[in-house]
């Protein structure tokens, strides 16, 4: 089944005297269950193809399409419903929020989400993600209290608490130790087993090792 589609899209940025353009011309199919890496060194344009499929931005041209629906033709309110309810994210500085417990931080996107529940159930879904990454009993500890491997264990569980069908991952291992990023790379590799959809960027010829597929951005942008 097809996730995401995407049809002959180009990215440019335009200044007030100049115009790059990212990359030009991709197309491809992200089937639900693939793990895919998006391979390439800095100012490749991996994270930006990354935010595309992610619904954080918009293509110059060409068509996305996020379970058969083109998201150029919904209107801006609806790519934040979308993404709250169908996509997790993984950054590389974590994004925790210092002042709020690590309960406090994963329990964000429920409280986010247009399907409400109970203060019951927020409890019963943050506690089984946090316990299924083995970081249960930080739930009222501080990010600063946490270490570098621990902080992306809460947002890898921040990620998954909405059950989403698709998780993106930019660079998670890159602020990790050699021991921390294996574990990172690990836990991501068993849920995708479980089903879940995982794109992940990565300039990091190791993290390559754990995708079914890698797309290497100097072949798209060698095609330019």
């Amino acid at each position: 089944m097809c996730l995401i589609e995407l049809v002959n899209i180009t990215k440019v940025y335009r200044g007030k005297n100049v115009e790059t353009k990212v990359f030009e011309g991709i197309s491809f199919e992200i089937h639900v269950g693939d793990y895919i890496g998006l391979y390439g060194r800095s100012g490749s344009g991996k994270s930006t193809l990354l935010h595309i499929l992610g619904l954080l931005d918009r293509p110059s041209s060409g068509t996305v399409k996020f379970k058969g629906t083109d998201i150029g033709q919904i209107k801006a309110h609806q790519f934040s419903q979308i993404r709250n309810e169908h996509i997790g994210f993984v950054f590389q500085d974590f994004r925790l929020i210092d002042e709020l417990t690590i309960f406090e931080n994963v329990e964000i996107p429920l409280i986010l989400s247009k399907q409400k529940c109970s203060k019951a159930v927020r409890e019963q879904k943050v506690m089984a993600v946090l316990s299924k990454l083995d970081i249960q009993d930080k739930r009222n500890s501080y990010p600063q209290e946490l270490s570098g491997g621990q902080k992306q264990r809460v947002a890898i569980a921040r990620a998954l608490v909405n059950e989403p069908s698709l998780i993106l991952a930019d660079e998670p291992t890159g602020n990790l130790d050699e021991q921390a990023a294996r574990n990172t790379m690990q836990i991501l590799s068993e849920l995708n087993k479980e089903g879940t959809t995982i794109i992940i960027v990565t300039h990091d010829p190791e993290v390559k090792k754990y995708t079914d597929k890698v797309i290497d951005m100097r072949e798209i942008v060698a095609q330019m």
